[in-house]
């Protein structure tokens, strides 16, 4: 969950989910489509959202899809405390 301080308003007229997927894509540097906003309402304007991770042992490179899931968590934990 994400709170901003714009309107729903302004949030959609800035671009929305698609422009708020893609920043936290950038942001954490995974593919937006392992992002879906499940909802945004007032109360500042709160997004939520989930980010869904490959099951490191379905891949052939689970140490390196282990390593990226862990970073991608780190990162996103600095971003949910700022």
């Amino acid at each position: 969950m994400v709170r901003m301080e714009w309107s729903v308003d302004e949030f959609f007229n800035n671009g929305g989910t698609t422009t708020f997927i893609d920043r936290v894509a950038g942001s954490l540097g995974i593919h937006a489509s392992t992002i879906k906003v499940v909802s945004v309402y007032t109360g500042s304007l709160v997004v939520n959202y989930d980010i869904n991770v490959d099951d490191p042992a379905d891949n052939s490179t689970s140490s390196e899809s282990a390593s990226t899931a862990s970073t991608s968590e780190a990162q996103l934990a600095e971003i949910k405390a700022k």
